[in-house]
């Protein structure tokens, strides 16, 4: 009976994740977490045998900076498709101060900074149903970022490149940061994504502030021959214009685009020392970014402490996403074949980047715990207002309110601050697998290394619960009628807002990958190393029963291969059968672990990309 109930179950929910497969087959993924990199710190001396600040500094003068400036002007305009005529028109300028390094592995040129700025202006006419006009409105932007993606992942040089005399020989790769040119394509790319997704303010004519990206559309890149001179090259310069049809103009729901834009660049060699000094400042810049203590600085106590909190989460969510590119730059540079433990250890813990990003989830959370810390300094604030002689009754409910928003707060410091330390634990153990070298076995790297990237899993789904309340933070900001009023109201949401954001059953991005949802029993079913997470869904348990979990996900790896990882991964599990469906490569295991029935089907990629395979998961109670 056992075996008949796991078929029966295996097969009704491969029947429901392949027709949602082919639902979002089609979909395009949407935009990744904002990333701000941090300033580089020192890697303490006891943890790795040798000054590794000094050795990456030496390295990075052997390579070639540029500098320049990329700008993309345009000229827009919208219509709205139906009959009211509603319309709009402006302009937009977007430029970014670039410090390039060039890579001579693989002839790109990446960014290891930048300064970034964006003004737009734009008159709405807006109509009515009919067509006839009721208002002209004004919304005006501009924005200033600068942005530190850091100076390359710290490696040991392969063995042909190895020093004859056995000292260790260091290399740096440069995966983690952002692609400007394009050396393979030759392409100078138009417009890499920024990893602070809200930094651009846009005022409208009622003066409420909303923050969010660029608006330009360019196209993706601009082709220029003479790429494939550098380093060699001097300068590099060109200008292009570009309509509708080579822009990412669209159709959107509403709006029918017209764009008009140049996109024009210059770039110059500079020496290693004029580039260190322009990263270093914009380094220390990203430390002291307050965004929304900014904008609450001439509202009542209240706002400004709620305002500081919204900070020190910000900052943790951006120390999360810096470690996270960096483990995912170690993806794609650690390779595969014997060589690959031995780089994924280094890659990791070597790199004074990733212990900068817990270093700096220690300072947020220093800031904000303790007598001294924003949290006490918030409680306090409403305290004293809800109780103020005179107090009106929304600034009297206002304490009420916030108790929930209180303990909710607490929960989530408290959880980013487990997960940092038990981060810091796992760093601590590759650290100790270093001096075994070419000694390093696959499993122990991939159970350390695995760890880490299932502990920023769990980051994320925090990260998307602080995304949420942030939202909420800047909208109610940027619409403020009543500050104790509108304030009491936002603390009273935020307890719901955050529990749906964790709760959300289903979330899909097939091409970027999405997380796991919260609770996914990783020690039961590992996600394999490198695999996009396209779709996921978590099914409430009912009767007091665990929660059940679907999840799929694509694989740069062939079938047989991750048809192995499984098979030794899941070895353990009670009743563990294997299915080969007739006629096809697809196999489904299935077994029991405790109250969860498990069931993993490997079969070849059908949802689109690269990838070669596709796994699809169900964890649910028996």
């Amino acid at each position: 009976m056992m075996f008949l109930f796991q078929k029966v179950n295996a097969i009704i929910f491969f029947a429901r994740v392949l027709i949602l497969a082919l639902a979002v087959s089609s979909m395009t993924g949407c935009d990744k977490a904002e990333r701000k990199m941090l300033p580089e710190g020192p890697v303490q001396a006891q943890d790795v045998p040798v000054d590794l600040e000094a050795v990456k500094a030496d390295l990075l003068e052997e390579y070639v900076f540029y500098t320049g400036v990329a700008t993309v002007m345009e000229d827009q305009s919208w219509v709205a498709k139906y009959q009211d005529g509603t319309h709009g028109e402006g302009d937009a300028l977007f430029t970014s101060v670039d410090y390039l390094v060039h890579d001579p592995r693989t002839g790109n040129c990446h960014l290891l900074a930048r300064d970034l700025t964006y003004s737009s202006q734009h008159a709405i006419t807006v109509n009515d149903m009919h067509g006839a006009y009721i208002s002209t409105a004004h919304v005006n932007a501009a924005g200033e970022l600068s942005e530190y993606y850091g100076t390359g992942l710290l490696t040991t040089r392969e063995v042909a490149d190895a020093d004859p005399s056995g000292t260790p020989s260091y290399q740096l790769d440069f995966s983690a940061n952002p692609v400007r040119i394009d050396g393979g394509e030759q392409l100078v790319l138009t417009l890499p994504p920024t990893r602070n997704r809200q930094w651009v303010a846009y005022t409208s004519t009622a003066d409420t502030v909303r923050l969010g990206v660029e608006r330009v559309l360019p196209p993706d890149g601009a082709p220029n021959a003479s790429i494939g001179q550098m380093p060699g090259l001097d300068n590099l310069s060109d200008t292009k214009t570009y309509g509708n049809r080579e822009s990412r103009a669209y159709e959107a729901t509403s709006r029918i685009w017209n764009v008009k834009g140049t996109f024009s660049y210059t770039y110059r060699k500079i020496g290693h020392g004029e580039a260190m000094d322009a990263i270093d400042r914009i380094r220390e810049e990203n430390l002291d970014r307050e965004l929304y203590e900014a904008l609450a600085q001439d509202l009542p106590r209240p706002w400004r402490e709620t305002a500081v909190v919204g900070d020190h989460l910000q900052g943790l969510a951006d120390a999360s996403v810096q470690a996270g590119s960096i483990l995912d730059g170690v993806d794609s540079a650690s390779g595969s074949g014997p060589s690959s433990p031995k780089r994924a250890v280094e890659l990791t813990a070597l790199n004074p980047e990733f212990q900068e990003a817990l270093d700096r989830m220690k300072v947020e959370l220093e800031g904000v715990q303790g007598d001294q810390g924003a949290l006490r300094s918030l409680e306090g604030a409403v305290l004293e207002t809800s109780g103020a002689d005179g107090a009106g009754p929304r600034q009297k409910k206002m304490g009420e309110s916030y108790t929930g928003t209180e303990l909710l707060l607490a929960k989530i410091f408290g959880e980013y601050e487990g997960l940092h330390q038990r981060m810091e634990k796992n760093l601590q153990g590759l650290r100790e697998l270093l001096p075994k070298g070419d000694a390093l076995e696959a499993r122990e790297v991939e159970v350390l290394v695995e760890g880490c990237r299932a502990l920023f899993q769990e980051m994320e789904l925090l990260n998307r619960k602080v995304e949420a309340l942030l939202e909420d933070l800047n909208a109610t900001l940027a619409d403020l009628e009543d500050p104790y009023g509108d304030l009491e109201e936002m603390y009273a949401r935020w307890p719901e807002i955050a529990d749906a954001a964790a709760s959300a059953d289903v979330s899909v991005d097939v091409e970027e990958g999405t997380v796991l949802p919260e609770g996914y029993p990783s020690q039961l079913v590992p996600v394999i190393g490198n695999a996009v997470v396209a779709v996921t869904e978590r099914v409430p348990g009912e009767g007091g029963a665990p929660d059940g979990y679907m999840v799929t996900l694509k694989s740069g790896q062939p079938v047989q291969e991750v048809l192995a990882y499984y098979q030794e991964a899941l070895k353990g599990l009670e009743d563990l059968e294997t299915v080969q469906v007739p006629g096809t490569d697809m196999v489904v295991l299935s077994g029991t672990e405790g109250s969860y029935l498990v069931s993993v089907m490997v079969t070849a990629n059908t949802l689109g990309g690269p990838e070669a395979t596709m796994v699809q998961i169900m964890v649910s109670a028996e």
